[in-house]
């Protein structure tokens, strides 16, 4: 998913929906991996772009913040 991701970043720019579900992938792959540093850059990313590209009520996006506010949640207990 990083290989992918760099290339995706590449491919479509910063802030296209694509980079953005790539994004989001990784976040939980490193939320899992208890990484939750890296997992929250991502999950912030994602969710702004979906947020500006797709709007707050896309799956997507709903999806992108419940992982952020997780992860926020456990950072904070």
């Amino acid at each position: 998913l990083e290989i992918a991701l760099k290339s995706d970043l590449t491919n479509f720019g910063q802030n296209h929906p694509t980079l953005a579900v790539r994004q989001s992938n990784l976040a939980n792959v490193y939320r899992n991996l208890e990484k939750n540093d890296m997992a929250k850059i991502l999950f912030e990313k994602a969710y702004q772009t979906f947020l500006t590209q797709l709007g707050s009520n896309h799956p997507n996006t709903r999806n992108a913040k419940k992982g952020l506010d997780y992860i926020k949640y456990k950072s904070s207990h």
